[in-house]
């Protein structure tokens, strides 16, 4: 079963733009954030973000349609 926590974070992320900002409103680490969105796209099957740059990541087309729908 999917932890809704887990989609609450994707939504505080795409809403903040960066886990860290996505981690303070959270009131909780950014590796923990981290951890928890490669949990959320192990469960669904699929890559919920790009990470092209190295330190930086952002929502793909999957990633967005996902947070969008769990908002």
């Amino acid at each position: 079963m999917l932890d809704l926590e887990l989609l609450e974070e994707l939504v505080a992320f795409q809403k903040y733009g960066t886990l860290s900002a996505a981690a303070e409103h959270l009131m909780i680490t950014q590796p923990t954030v981290t951890r928890k969105m490669k949990k959320l796209e192990q469960e669904l099957g699929v890559t919920l973000f790009n990470r092209e740059v190295s330190n930086h990541i952002t929502l793909n087309d999957t990633g967005t349609l996902a947070a969008n729908e769990a908002a």
